[in-house]
């Protein structure tokens, strides 16, 4: 499908549902505050309210994931000043976590493409840490409890390639590359935040870049890469 029809298709979507469900939501909290209801009922009226929100959210994952083929120019992007703006819009998920990361150097590319494939390989890296952050007042955490994300870059063969490490719980053997489809979770429901979008939209940013995402296992956590094409600038891209 070109990506002119796959921006029209996920807007279409996400505008035409996005009323109804409003609508749902809105019927509902009517409903419920005009009626007597039961314990059985109120735990029936919350199902409705959970699955209501959800598909509200997953509407708006569907017009991010849609917006992303709209036609910007791309440019040379300073990635440290990115990786910088990336960290300060994840702050709270990041946490207590410990970023290691410097002289990333430039890309060519889209600079909101670029910097929302560093927020969410970062926010997942800290996402999938092995224990839940701290507050800043609680006792210190030994060096093996602390989330480490290391962020590094490096141009070879005609390609850039960014990695982003973690020391995390890992991906199971078996996931593969389905961790790059769309609400695809890996875990129980609830057990993690978020929907399971945002690497999807990764695999999206690196398509359209002309390049490729994986990931590896390491000792401990996970390495999640992209691949580039390296273009030189100031002539940016053939």
């Amino acid at each position: 499908m070109p990506d002119s029809d796959v921006l029209h298709l996920t807007s279409a979507i996400a505008h035409d549902m996005g009323a109804p469900v409003r609508h749902i939501q809105a019927f509902t909290q009517m409903l419920k505050k005009s009626l007597e209801l039961t314990p059985k009922q109120e735990k029936l009226f919350g199902f409705v309210e959970v699955s209501a929100e959800k598909l509200a959210l997953q509407l708006k994952d569907v017009a991010r994931y849609g917006d992303l083929e709209r036609p910007r120019e791309n440019t040379s992007v300073d990635l440290d000043r990115t990786l910088e703006i990336a960290l300060a819009k994840v702050h709270e998920r990041i946490g207590d976590a410990v970023i290691n990361a410097a002289d990333l150097g430039r890309v060519w590319g889209r600079p909101d493409h670029i910097l929302t494939l560093l927020t969410e390989l970062v926010s997942n890296a800290a996402t999938f840490r092995r224990i839940e952050p701290r507050e800043a007042t609680a006792e210190p955490r030994s060096p093996n409890e602390i989330c480490h994300i290391h962020v590094r870059t490096a141009r070879r063969e005609g390609l850039w390639r960014l990695e982003v490490d973690d020391n995390g719980i890992g991906i199971r053997e078996d996931a593969g590359d389905a961790v790059f489809d769309m609400w695809r979770q890996l875990h129980k429901e609830g057990t993690y935040p978020g929907r399971g979008a945002g690497l999807a939209v990764c695999k999206r940013i690196a398509s359209l870049h002309g390049g490729r995402i994986g990931h590896q296992p390491l000792e401990q956590g996970t390495r999640f890469w992209v691949e580039l094409p390296d273009y030189q600038e100031p002539s940016g891209p053939p």
